[in-house]
């Protein structure tokens, strides 16, 4: 939902409030010194401000500042030109506005130190603040971005609700009531090649009694999902034409599997009793549990999975339980792509704006979720988005 609220003072003040994405009008300039004037203005006639804005929002969202605590410019990415950052007395929020008075983002509540403390400041009407980091990209300031290929997403420290994957729409309008579709984005989902991670998992484990009798039918796979979004985006990527020389085909390892550096523990059959409850590998605290070979898979493992696997094992101690970090499947990623003769720049971001430019150019993203509740600590691979 987008809604304008026309506030005279003796400026016009245009306030864009609401949850979707805002195109900024292209047709607006201003410069630096009208973004200082407008600091100036605002202080000066912060009552009347405060005052029109209540008169038009009503008793539920109140702004209740009385003066001006902190102010500063920053940076408008999408605009590329200065605006302006006000930081409300106490704990009543801040907002952020061009040198035309158009105001991007308004917070009627809490104290934000970070944003007063960061030396130079950016702020996009997509994304938020942010800041550069080391290489000079944008990322999103007061959070911690993780390594990934091209986008990543960091936990919001909120828990994101049970989100079933074909019923994202529905899990939107149940917890963001407010919130407009405003296009979905799939150039890559039709013809992307799926790799489930039963397909490379070289062990799975099975429920059983003491006696290691199997008491389900199927097995669990590895938490191999960062080594298996890994290889998926690898061979994506390949058959896009953006790298080259990779290896294809299968291999099989079933007779090899023996001479694995993890069979001994996780290939022999040994039985244990799960003495907590693992909800991310579905153990049961007081079950007994059996890891075994996956001769199905095995029996065709695609090479340059196996490749991308070995370097895992090898440089980071990879386990089907231990899992990997963002920032380890970025050097596996380069150790493979440089390997192979690729030059390629991998980054890593929490800006929206830059994953949505990756889809849209048809590049699909290495994407790790963190703390979720349906996908704990998780990595995919991101083939589209839906913008809100």
């Amino acid at each position: 939902m987008k809604r304008k609220i026309f506030i005279c003072i003796s400026i016009l003040f245009t306030i864009l409030t609401g949850s979707i994405v805002i195109s900024a009008n292209n047709n607006l300039k201003w410069t630096k010194k009208d973004c200082e004037e407008a600091i100036s203005f605002l202080k000066e006639n912060i009552n009347d401000f405060v005052q029109k804005y209540n008169d038009t929002e009503g008793m539920n969202n109140k702004l209740y500042a009385s003066s001006v605590e902190y102010s500063t410019l920053l940076w408008l990415i999408e605009d590329d030109n200065y605006g302006v950052y006000i930081d409300f007395n106490g704990d009543n929020g801040y907002l952020v506005m061009t040198g035309d008075y158009t105001i991007y983002s308004l917070q009627i509540t809490g104290d934000y130190p970070e944003y007063r403390n960061e030396k130079n400041l950016y702020f996009s009407y997509i994304d938020g603040f942010l800041f550069q980091d080391e290489n000079g990209d944008y990322q999103i300031l007061g959070k911690h971005s993780f390594s990934s290929s091209i986008a990543s997403v960091p936990s919001t420290g909120t828990i994101d609700g049970d989100i079933h994957p074909l019923n994202i729409d529905a899990y939107v309008q149940e917890r963001y009531p407010s919130y407009t579709l405003e296009s979905k984005v799939q150039p890559l989902s039709s013809s992307f090649k799926y790799s489930r991670q039963f397909n490379t998992s070289y062990y799975i484990s099975f429920r059983v009694d003491s006696d290691g009798n199997k008491q389900t039918i199927t097995g669990q796979p590895e938490g191999n999902c960062s080594t298996n979004t890994c290889f998926a985006l690898l061979r994506e990527w390949q058959n896009r034409g953006y790298i080259s020389g990779l290896p294809v085909g299968t291999i099989d390892k079933r007779e090899a599997i023996k001479a694995d550096p993890l069979y001994n523990t996780y290939g022999a059959g040994t039985v244990w009793l799960q003495t907590e409850t693992n909800e991310k590998f579905n153990f049961i605290a007081g079950s007994y549990y059996m890891w075994e070979a996956n001769n199905q898979a095995l029996k065709s493992m695609p090479i340059l999975y196996d490749e991308i696997r070995a370097y895992a094992i090898e440089k980071f101690s990879y386990t089907p339980v231990s899992g990997l970090y963002d920032s380890q499947i970025k050097e596996i990623m380069n150790f493979i792509l440089t390997k192979y003769g690729n030059n390629v720049t991998l980054k890593e971001t929490s800006k929206v704006s830059t994953i949505i430019n990756q889809i849209d150019n048809n590049k699909a993203c290495y994407l790790s979720v963190n703390g979720s509740l349906t996908y704990y600590d998780h990595a995919m691979v991101l083939l589209g988005v839906s913008k809100i």
